[in-house]
């Protein structure tokens, strides 16, 4: 008999060998993560195995501790005939006991962290040579540097995540889903200053608010597709895994793009550009390539490996008792730090912020143009993705 093949729970198409240690995913060598002296699929795996072995040393010395203070605690109540070292033993189990809660601190931190809208990368899709896919960016030509630095080379991705970053441009994008409330703010800022973004709609956003949307395609800005209904595309939001829902085919995602070109197009007289974004963040290497096929590269936001920083701006968090959530001061304060401790600082940065707020105080747009000007004498010069990294999308 023909030995069953065991196929990557991420990788559908790829023959899988190995398991992850943690949850027994089967995965192969492009998803595995060695660390602590195994294999594991993601970060969340290789966290959760973290904690579960801290949590078993803690408990493996309160009891070494426990049963060594209760010999003393017998020897010294003989000699002493007294209880003043029973005060020392809860001295010591109190201490114990506020370093577990800092570790089930870590633990709920972690966990929201995982459940903020994830951060991707991608290998680069074969093009015919000096030739940009369709509908893609193409590479900008390379600034001079100094001559101790390497310029990072350009390459179409379908999967942007940062520019050049030895530049000093920075993108500013806004996802428009449903609600607008801080759009015609955000416009105001924008035009105050001369600058242009990158805007990814929703079809649900542009049939909301016509005259919004006609004031972004006027107004010069950049306008990707958000899909039509802003679905759900992968089992993220239930496991934290980016495996993709029953029902969504490829047929069914360019359908969620074209549905959406046609309503702008209809609304606007204009074109957008073939760029798109996952609703949620959510998407994987199968459903960016079924987008990448049919001409749509995908746009996510920088995220930093070494420092751990993103440039999401968190504005969308309303729940002030989640980690995830800060304040408008904090938010500006957190894409400005973004550049400390790195020779690129924000340098080819995607910074990603949304037309609308759910939050009943202190929303973060009224800061926009704070954050704009602070950009800007920091030597940043903030504008489109397009004009980040000088290309032409789908129209």
């Amino acid at each position: 008999m023909e030995e069953k093949k065991i196929h990557c729970v991420n990788h559908p198409g790829r023959n899988a060998r190995r398991r992850c240690y943690q949850c027994l995913s089967s995965i192969c060598p492009a998803c595995q993560r060695r660390a602590s002296g195994h294999i594991f699929c993601s970060f969340r795996c290789q966290a959760l195995y973290w904690l579960s072995e801290k949590s078993v040393l803690i408990k493996r010395r309160y009891l070494r501790v426990s049963l060594r203070l209760r010999r003393v605690n017998r020897v010294l109540e003989k000699v002493t005939g007294s209880g003043i070292f029973r005060l020392v033993y809860l001295g010591v189990l109190l201490l114990i006991l506020v370093q577990t809660a800092a570790l089930l601190h870590t633990t709920r931190e972690i966990g929201d962290l995982m459940r903020s809208p994830p951060v991707y990368s991608s290998p680069v899709l074969p093009s015919p040579p000096g030739e940009a896919p369709a509908g893609s960016l193409a590479a900008a030509p390379l600034p001079p540097t100094p001559a101790k630095k390497t310029a990072k080379i350009l390459l179409p991705t379908n999967d942007l995540t940062r520019g050049d970053p030895l530049s000093r441009k920075v993108a500013i994008t806004f996802d428009g889903g449903g609600q607008g409330n801080a759009a015609v703010r955000i416009l105001d800022a924008l035009k105050a200053r001369g600058l242009k973004a990158t805007f990814f709609l929703t079809g649900e956003f542009i049939k909301r608010y016509p005259a919004i949307v006609r004031r972004i395609a006027s107004e010069g800005h950049e306008v990707g597709n958000h899909t039509y209904n802003h679905p759900h595309l992968t089992t993220y939001a239930s496991n934290y895994r980016q495996d993709t829902l029953p029902g969504v085919t490829r047929k069914f995602l360019i359908a969620e793009l074209e549905k959406n070109e046609v309503i702008y197009e209809k609304i606007t007289g204009r074109k957008m550009e073939h760029l798109w974004r996952a609703p949620y963040g959510e998407q994987n290497a199968a459903i960016r390539r079924w987008a990448w096929e049919a001409g749509y590269r995908h746009v996510s936001w920088t995220y930093d490996s070494k420092t751990h920083q993103s440039l999401d701006g968190l504005d969308w968090v309303t729940d002030k008792s989640s980690a995830l959530y800060l304040s408008s001061k904090q938010i500006v304060h957190k894409i400005l730090s973004f550049d400390q401790g790195t020779n690129s600082g924000l340098g080819g940065g995607i910074l990603l912020f949304h037309l609308g707020s759910e939050r009943k105080t202190d929303p973060f747009y009224p800061r926009i143009g704070e954050l704009l000007d602070q950009l800007k004498d920091r030597g940043y010069k903030v504008g489109s993705i397009g004009s980040m990294i000088g290309a032409v999308g789908g129209g």
